[in-house]
């Protein structure tokens, strides 16, 4: 999948046997699993080429001929605003001697045309000419002759504003994937919704902490008094998993005691079933890298990007509904929900790096686990054991 492997096929098969090892007598991850470059290139061959993941938004690519160049899990895409409205994604790469087509987002373009030796393609990545082919002057122009190849497409879905990409192109069909969150989020209604602004945060952490402490509910006594003010652990259920994705939610009680204080940001709250959404939130987690959170007023697209096995970068994503996304009126309320969600995640900095340290201690052999609240490491640890098993 990746151009160049660091490892060599051994490396990575060791690797495979000794998780499948650990996981059978523990149903943990190795530490390895956590500190390892080699394990996360293996990841990156299978983990992510395997299933369905973030790419970027459509609200980046507006009109027709507009180009995104995104990497996703160590592969260069592009994504492209096709003439029929819908986006295309392809490996941002030239057939014939596979130099990178795009390195700056474009704007309204017809077709691409590679800068090494001018072969050209529709948006569509179709071919158009190779000019010169035959000899100088003799210009190849038929898009069916032999030999003429296009873009390498990439399988993709829509939905909402996010662009899912799946590599391998054999995962489960987008639907079947993500129909615990369809099921979920069905009475919301996102067509008022506006993309705002995005907040980057590098953690000192593998990729697999961020997110298993994203749903990690048990912390939130402990780490996030602001939120456990919203809505106290007594009142909390924990996190389930259906399929590939690990979900959770809950709704504020509806308690008259003074230090309770429920979400009440007076913006604009998404449409559908006020009866459903109103003082609702969901944290869910979309196997094998990225997140969302729901709140009535708000939706959140957490990007995940390993750098290293060590440290992690994650995009939030913020979208508002209507009028609470751009007027005047509701900047203040803007900020402070938009601040609510910056400080919630900047408390986590430090937890994660410290779950990483403790990674590459011997006396750490992946934890004394609650049955009530970490459940969900195990079936996490699982899917990960099962993605590399069928490399």
């Amino acid at each position: 999948m990746l151009g160049s492997l660091k490892y060599t096929r051994a490396q990575h098969e060791d690797m495979i046997a000794e998780t499948a090892a650990y996981f059978a007598e523990t149903e943990r991850l190795p530490n390895l699993a956590y500190t390892s470059d080699a394990f996360l290139e293996l990841e990156r061959l299978t983990v992510f080429a395997r299933d369905w993941m973030f790419a970027g938004r459509a609200s980046q690519i507006p009109e027709t001929g507009d180009i995104l160049p995104v990497t996703v899990a160590g592969h260069d895409l592009i994504l492209i605003r096709q003439r029929d409205g819908s986006v295309g994604v392809f490996h941002n790469v030239c057939p014939h001697r596979g130099a990178r087509l795009v390195e700056e987002p474009r704007r309204g373009e017809a077709m691409l045309t590679c800068a090494y030796h001018a072969w050209s393609f529709g948006l569509d990545g179709a071919p158009r000419m190779r000019p010169h082919f035959y000899r100088g002057g003799q210009h190849e122009t038929n898009p069916s002759a032999k030999g003429m190849c296009g873009l390498a497409a990439v399988r993709s879905h829509q939905w909402i504003d996010f662009i899912y990409v799946n590599i391998g192109g054999d995962a489960d069909p987008f639907e079947t994937w993500m129909k615990p969150v369809l099921d979920a989020l069905e009475p919301y209604d996102f067509r008022d919704i506006t993309y705002v602004r995005t907040i980057d945060y590098d953690l000192a952490c593998n990729w697999k902490l961020a997110m298993e402490n994203f749903w990690d509910t048990y912390h939130i006594f402990s780490a996030h008094p602001a939120v456990e003010k919203q809505m106290p652990m007594e009142d909390r259920d924990n996190a389930v998993t259906r399929g590939k994705i690990i979900i959770g939610g809950y709704d504020y009680p509806a308690k008259p005691d003074d230090n309770y204080v429920g979400r009440k940001f007076g913006m604009p709250t998404h449409g559908g079933d006020q009866d459903y959404i109103r003082n609702r939130s969901w944290f869910i987690c979309c196997y094998p890298s990225n997140m969302l959170q729901v709140w009535e007023d708000a939706l959140v697209m957490v990007e995940m990007r390993p750098v290293s096995a060590d440290r992690t970068t994650e995009h939030f994503h913020f979208y508002l509904v209507g009028d609470g996304a751009t007027a005047d009126e509701f900047a203040d309320q803007r900020d402070a929900v938009i601040g609510f969600m910056d400080n919630f995640q900047r408390e986590d900095m430090d937890i994660v790096r410290w779950m990483q340290s403790g990674r590459g201690s011997v006396a750490y052999g992946g934890g004394d686990l609650s049955a009530f609240w970490d459940p969900q490491v195990v079936a996490f640890s699982r899917l990960v054991t099962e993605s590399i098993q069928k490399s």
